[in-house]
């Protein structure tokens, strides 16, 4: 009877049918046109997700924990739907192996049932050592518990465990597990990671009818990390683009140089914080602050859209570089947004020596870039990617 108490779900708890569970992630993607689109584009794959819902009704526990996520957060269930389903079918689009598919619809689904799992599993499943880790800083921990669960209720399903565990690990070694980057992390933990990112985006722009927005970000990124991944989710959402139409005016040539000009503004600020920053880059939250910065920056300079050279002779570029640098600046708000985080955890770390009136100045033009780049242009503009 005490190892049944140490378990989770060894009470009777509500669960769902797998027959619910697809009607919901039906439900979920007929709710939201873009989503809705796509899967008329990959509706050949439903008979593969219905497999991997059979197989998976029959773990009750599981099951049961997917109930009680559903029950507590809405959000979450549908930020689970979503992880599965996009991962899957991204997996399919890089030609990964069906095991690979399978493990990864299983871990969007899963991956955050470690947080609301009982507190005295929760306690018994983290060592002393993670414990101790956790002294004076917070740290959820939800990853390794959902991830020693389904070690335990899935241990056929090769790679799945590991997927959940770093479905928030980050491609500069910044996320959870702490130092675990991106050439720790192979691709199909990329593209769980991805989603997850994704499901961010679309929570800070409004929800999953926004998807189309999240292109141009999603090309940037795939300059800069995880590439095989970034291009594997802008394949899975090539059916969003349409052909490349751009339509400029003068007015909107006026507004690109403006917005220009305060992106080269805030690019020089930051660089110049990030040095000032540099000898306590011994502080995890510094070191994840220079981090994004320096991705910003890359994407700013090497881009060459902060480039003075071009100031002056915007309207006389080619179509396709002007397409291009509506495409930098559409998607460089995916890249200020972290930033504008990371600078503000900073702020508010009274402990912390560093010029504070330099970093609110830096606060004060994110702030004002991202605000001034969300508010519609003067032009319309689709890529094909």
């Amino acid at each position: 009877m005490a190892s049944r108490k140490s378990r989770p779900h060894a009470a009777a708890r509500p669960r769902i049918s797998g027959a619910v569970l697809l009607q919901e992630l039906r439900l979920f993607i007929d709710a939201h046109p873009p989503l809705a689109m796509l899967f008329g584009q990959y509706q050949k794959s439903w008979t593969r997700i219905v497999s991997f819902v059979e197989a998976l009704e029959r773990q009750r526990e599981l099951m049961e924990a997917l109930t009680l996520l559903h029950m507590r957060s809405q959000m979450e269930f549908e930020r689970a739907l979503f992880c599965a389903w996009g991962s899957m079918l991204v997996a399919a689009q890089l030609n990964l192996a069906l095991q690979h598919q399978r493990a990864l619809f299983y871990a969007g689904l899963l991956q955050d049932i470690g947080k609301h799992l009982p507190a005295n599993y929760a306690n018994t499943v983290l060592l002393p050592a993670v414990a101790r880790q956790s002294i004076g800083q917070e740290i959820d921990h939800h990853p390794l518990l959902s991830s020693v669960q389904l070690e335990s209720c899935l241990p056929e399903v090769e790679g799945l465990s590991e997927l959940v565990l770093y479905h928030h690990a980050r491609d500069d070694g910044t996320g959870y597990p702490a130092q675990v980057c991106e050439s720790q992390l192979p691709l199909d933990c990329q593209i769980l990671i991805l989603a997850n990112e994704v499901s961010d985006r679309l929570d800070r722009m409004g929800g999953h009818n926004q998807l189309p927005k999240l292109l141009p970000g999603l090309r940037l990124g795939s300059l800069l990390y995880f590439e095989q991944a970034h291009r594997g989710w802008l394949a899975f959402l090539q059916p969003l683009v349409s052909e490349l139409e751009v339509f400029y005016s003068e007015r909107h040539a006026h507004v690109t140089a403006q917005r220009r000009q305060n992106l080269r503004t805030l690019a020089e600020t930051l660089l110049a914080l990030s040095a000032e920053l540099l000898p306590l880059d011994r502080s995890a939250p510094v070191r994840s602050a220079r981090l994004a910065i320096q991705k910003l920056s890359r994407i700013l300079i090497d881009s060459g859209v902060v480039s003075e050279s071009i100031d002056g002779e915007l309207s006389a570029l080619p179509m396709e570089v002007q397409a291009e640098i509506e495409m930098v600046l559409r998607g460089v708000c995916d890249f200020l947004e972290p930033c504008l985080q990371s600078l503000r955890k900073l702020l508010d770390m009274p402990r912390l020596t560093l010029n504070r009136a330099s970093l609110r100045d830096a606060l004060r033009l994110l702030e004002r870039n991202l605000s001034e780049l969300r508010q519609p242009a003067a032009s319309v503009g689709l890529f094909r990617f």
